[in-house]
């Protein structure tokens, strides 16, 4: 544990390097192993506010730069101020709206779905050792897909729990989103 108190961020509470959406990401992941552990996780007043602040400043281009937050935050437990609440759902609704296709569904990225979703994570100018070898899904046109309709879904009941409201499932004749 010494080594991931060292690697913390004390002034932003973040791990790893990268943009805030890519360091919240980052720290979304390492949840899960403190969770496994039941320690809690260090920092929270900081990771809070560092996700209030990409949500205000940064700008999402990815649906998992608006899942992870969204995911962290569920996960952390904290409670929330109503008027916080509520911006941030207003935040994430917005960006949401804006990786919304005329298909209906969602694409991934803001300019295009990723034509290979299990190497999508992997963004212009950076490098990931190790990847796998791209597996074509799509086109990579503007289009909606399974990756961001999934994660779409996963926002959906994130928010609801935030907001302390029941699970309610979507039919399949529910065809509106929000």
């Amino acid at each position: 544990m010494s080594y991931f108190a060292e690697k913390q961020d004390a002034v932003t509470g973040l791990w790893g390097e990268g943009t805030p959406y890519v360091r919240i990401s980052g720290t979304f992941k390492l949840l899960t192993f403190y969770h496994r552990f039941h320690i809690p996780l260090p920092r929270p007043r900081e990771i809070y506010d560092s996700l209030l602040q990409a949500l205000r400043y940064e700008e999402a281009v990815d649906m998992c730069y608006i899942r992870n937050p969204i995911s962290l935050l569920s996960a952390m437990g904290l409670s929330l101020p109503a008027a916080e609440l509520y911006e941030i759902a207003d935040h994430t609704l917005q960006n949401m709206q804006r990786l919304k296709r005329e298909d209906g569904g969602f694409s991934r990225e803001l300019d295009h779905s990723p034509p290979a979703p299990n190497v999508a994570q992997v963004k212009p100018g950076e490098y990931y050792p190790d990847m796998p070898a791209a597996v074509p899904l799509g086109k990579g046109e503007v289009e909606g897909d399974m990756n961001a309709g999934t994660q779409a879904v996963l926002i959906r009941y994130s928010l609801r729990q935030l907001g302390g409201l029941a699970d309610t499932h979507l039919s399949q004749s529910q065809h509106k989103f929000f």
